[in-house]
């Protein structure tokens, strides 16, 4: 028969495995290690029950827990101070309940964010990867909320609201794209789309009325965006937030993201039966781009991720149902890991 501390032990356990993503694995040792726990509990039982849950937390170090019901201040538990990204961090993945930090193969190294409530649409790691920016799902309200989870100060609180959204690299300027009065912090389902940058080194907020855009990336003091009208989606777009001026850069894309060689823009086939194209814009936003893959029309392009390992993209092969992971080479995809990451952006190394 069990006693209350194998019962409790057992309680752990399963909280702890309903808690953890899939793709996380244990320690190879995980048994071992509880078997021990046990037999040196029956000496020194409170000790142990510390000890067992030092064990376990070592596997969840990185993650931050965010109650989606509310805009209070959550604890977060962290990483070591020099880098709260483990070793081998290229990108993050959003998907789920789930921020992850996964490597070159896709794999899962640790899990940053988990949320009680909501799912989370997208994330973004600072430069400094001190600082996490990611989107969740909120049935009370008409749009998302996006939240700001602070690794090394052990906080994480909500901080804005919209459709999409991009932080810039220093961390100091959030920009939001949906329907309402966004610089307000509120939103609405519909109405004139509003794009605003929140500054939080003065707490300025800088709003252009009837724009809406649908993806967002920071290019140094420039907002590169895939703006819309109506719903027609795909023209890119730089928005110069201080004299409040769009430039147009393209006529259509499907994606874009920023990578350390510039703007990568993904294009759909321009006619029936035409390829894909993974292309970057180099150094000035006005130079031409450069193709870096083809990809037959038969595919179906989800997300694109400039890392400054590989440039990856998440695909779905003809005939498949769910995305892999592949990277570009030589003007074509490989193949790397058989698993949706959803939403990902790129880590790059601290400067």
């Amino acid at each position: 028969m069990r006693d209350v501390l194998e019962e409790e032990l057992a309680a752990r356990l399963r909280n702890l495995g309903a808690e953890m993503p899939v793709e996380l694995e244990p320690p190879a040792d995980l048994e071992t290690r509880v078997a021990r726990a046990k037999k040196s509990a029956r000496g020194r039982r409170s000790v142990a029950v510390l000890a067992i849950a030092a064990v376990f937390f070592v596997v969840v170090a990185f993650g931050t827990v965010l109650d989606g019901r509310t805009g209070d201040v959550a604890p977060v538990a962290v990483a070591p101070v020099n880098d709260p990204l483990p070793k081998g961090t290229v990108m993050l993945g959003a998907k789920g309940r789930y921020v992850t930090a996964r490597d070159a193969s896709g794999k899962v190294l640790a899990t940053m964010v988990t949320t009680t409530h909501g799912n989370v649409l997208d994330a973004q790691v600072t430069a400094d990867h001190k600082t996490i920016f990611y989107r969740v799902t909120d049935p009370t309200s008409p749009c998302d909320k996006i939240a700001r989870a602070d690794i090394n100060g052990r906080t994480s609180q909500f901080v804005a609201r919209g459709d999409t959204f991009a932080i810039s690299p220093d961390g100091t300027r959030l920009a939001v794209s949906g329907y309402g009065d966004l610089a307000s912090r509120s939103c609405s389902r519909a109405g004139a789309g509003t794009v605003a940058v929140l500054d939080f080194t003065n707490d300025s907020t800088t709003a252009k009325s009837g724009a809406v855009y649908d993806s967002l990336v920071w290019d140094n003091d420039v907002l590169v965006a895939r703006a819309c009208t109506g719903s027609d989606c795909g023209r890119v777009v730089a928005w110069h937030a201080l004299w409040n001026e769009e430039q147009l850069l393209a006529n259509t894309a499907q994606l874009i993201a920023r990578g350390s060689r510039g703007i990568y823009r993904v294009d759909p086939p321009r006619y029936s039966g035409g390829p894909w194209t993974v292309n970057v814009t180099p150094g000035d936003l006005t130079a031409s781009p450069v193709r870096l893959a083809e990809i037959a029309s038969g595919w179906t392009i989800s997300g694109v991720v400039p890392t400054d390992a590989d440039v990856f993209v998440s695909a779905t092969a003809p005939g498949q149902t769910t995305p892999a992971l592949y990277r570009v080479v030589d003007g074509s995809l490989e193949f790397v890991r058989a698993t949706d990451i959803g939403a990902a952006s790129p880590v790059f190394p601290i400067p």
